[in-house]
């Protein structure tokens, strides 16, 4: 795997979780979703993106 598959676009992150780029934006700014700003674009690497799921994430055993 090249480095560059670790990577996800915002536009990428905004598809899979069906919400808006500006959602994603918002998320990086209040440094909720850790990325990386190149060529005046973010980055999210692929490791970080999962480690936001999983705290995202409502299950039956929170909401007790």
């Amino acid at each position: 795997m090249s480095v560059m598959e670790l990577y996800l676009t915002v536009e990428e992150v905004s598809q899979e979780l069906r919400v808006s780029k500006e959602t994603v934006i918002r998320w990086i700014k209040r440094k909720q979703l850790p990325a990386l700003k190149v060529g005046g674009v973010y980055r999210i690497h692929a490791n970080d993106y999962e480690r936001f799921k999983v705290t995202r994430r409502t299950t039956s055993e929170q909401e007790s």
